[in-house]
């Protein structure tokens, strides 16, 4: 220990009010660093053990991947932290062969006390120490924040408990801003933990929940950066602020501000970019609707289920599909023609003339709606009819096993409360048709589904 050099002229001649013989050893050692270091060491572990309990049951169901290992590491932190924190004081105090068994006699006056042994003396003023604490069975006396001494309450004689007390109560108790520093990191911080936590064990394809990203953390991030500069604040009046040097104390103060505010800055970008542009719709079925913005083309809409407090997951594909709902009154565009022009057919893809063989043929009787588009990825599908319930759309697949054919699949897709639809989302094959490129022929299978027996007709056209 690096404690003050004997000062004669600082001890009175007086006798001393107290005089107490203390043999150092390991509960004495053990004491003192309990008091030091130890309990705010197994307090911090044991918050950091509940809080990845209460993330590990918030966030994970039993049958998902590593539950038991995260609920066993939540529980064992603890006794973990405990171990080694038991282990780490031993092997310490065997380093420490010098002072084991060693006699120390502590001398204490109204102002100040001396300590004496076969190795080392000291006299020590009350105001110069760092700080005084008592536990239940110690008075530690501090000369730095993890150095000092400890005396037993069982070896105390009547009166020097209260003049410890005493001196105590005099110390200089840390002021408002840096305590208001120390509690409002610790309590940001252990929500940056949870906000990081529930983004990590977000399982693939989930998504957080829109109410996470606007009442959580959002505010977390403000919360850091009020932090932060709270933490700044309390350096310039508390530590800076004691430098001699002026130059240095400026340089450092200005450089201490300039990384605040770069810190602040972050913060409020973080809390800026934290919030959900996406627009959750809540569904009859108790499903929610997703809504992503797509710069310069239609939103995409993604059906999810709530999966937790925190989590959505997904019971659809995405689609592209506007968030207003469908007009429950569709106009009907006019009904082409069951055949085009030479020259139209030549300004036309083949997909094109196959969409409107097929309509003209098979499909111009019972469905109003001719209406050409395409999905997000830029493939094309013709809508044949719109109600408030479903969708019917004709769309093409891929080429027929032998390559002269074009695969139209006719689809009936329900809608969601909100009026979306997806080709993904629980259609219904209605029909399955075949265009030839080359001499314009089609042919209908019959099929309601891809594994069911097709007509002879399109066999032998398709070669399927």
């Amino acid at each position: 220990m690096n404690l003050p050099l004997f000062d004669a002229n600082a001890c009175q001649n007086e006798p001393p009010l107290f005089r107490v013989q203390a043999k150092s050893d390991f509960s004495t050692y053990k004491n003192l660093c309990w008091a030091v270091t130890g309990s705010r060491l197994m307090l911090s572990g044991g918050f950091l053990g509940l809080l990845t309990l209460i993330l590990v049951l918030a966030t994970l169901t039993p049958s998902s991947g590593g539950f038991a290992f995260w609920l066993g590491a939540a529980l064992l932190f603890p006794l973990l932290l405990w171990w080694f924190y038991q282990n780490s004081l031993r092997r310490n105090y065997r380093g420490t062969q010098l002072v084991h068994g060693l006699t120390v006699t502590y001398s204490f006056w109204r102002d100040h006390f001396t300590l004496h042994s076969e190795v080392s003396q000291s006299c020590i003023r009350y105001d110069s120490l760092y700080k005084i604490l008592e536990t239940k069975t110690a008075f530690c006396l501090l000369t730095g924040p993890h150095q000092g001494l400890a005396v037993e309450k069982s070896d105390c004689p009547d009166g020097l408990a209260e003049l410890l007390r005493s001196q105590q109560a005099l110390q200089p108790v840390p002021g408002l801003l840096p305590r208001a520093a120390i509690v409002s990191s610790a309590f940001s911080l252990s929500l940056l933990a949870l906000h990081l936590a529930i983004q990590c064990f977000c399982p693939a394809q989930y998504r957080v929940q829109g109410w996470v990203s606007l009442y959580f953390s959002a505010p977390v991030f403000l919360l850091l950066a009020v932090s932060i500069t709270l933490c700044f604040a309390a350096l310039f009046t508390q530590r800076l602020a004691r430098l001699q040097r002026r130059v240095l104390r400026l340089l450092l103060q200005g450089a201490a501000l300039l990384v605040g505010l770069l810190c602040v800055l972050c913060c409020l970008l973080l809390a800026l970019f934290s919030l959900d542009t996406d627009r959750e719709v809540k569904n009859p079925d108790g499903t929610v609707t997703v809504i992503t913005p797509v710069w310069l083309d239609e939103p995409i809409s993604t059906v999810y289920a709530p999966y937790g407090p925190f989590y959505l997951r997904p019971v659809g594909n995405t689609f592209h599909a506007s968030p207003q709902p469908v007009s429950p009154e569709p106009q009907p565009t006019p009904t082409p023609e069951p055949s085009s022009s030479p020259a139209e057919a030549a300004a036309l893809s083949p997909e094109e003339n196959g969409y409107r063989t097929i309509y003209s043929i098979f499909l111009a009787d019972t469905c109003p709606l001719f209406e050409e588009t395409c999905h997000a990825k830029g493939n094309s599908y013709v809508v044949l009819n719109d109600t408030d319930t479903f969708t019917e759309i004709l769309e093409y697949d891929r080429d027929s096993q032998n390559g002269r054919c074009g695969l139209y699949v006719y689809y009936r897709c329900p809608k969601a409360a909100d009026g979306s639809w997806s080709v993904q989302n629980d259609q219904q094959i209605l029909n399955i048709y075949a265009y030839e490129y080359a001499t314009g022929a089609v042919a209908v299978s019959g099929k309601t589904s891809w594994g069911s027996a097709a007509a002879q007709a399109y066999l032998d056209l398709t070669g399927d």
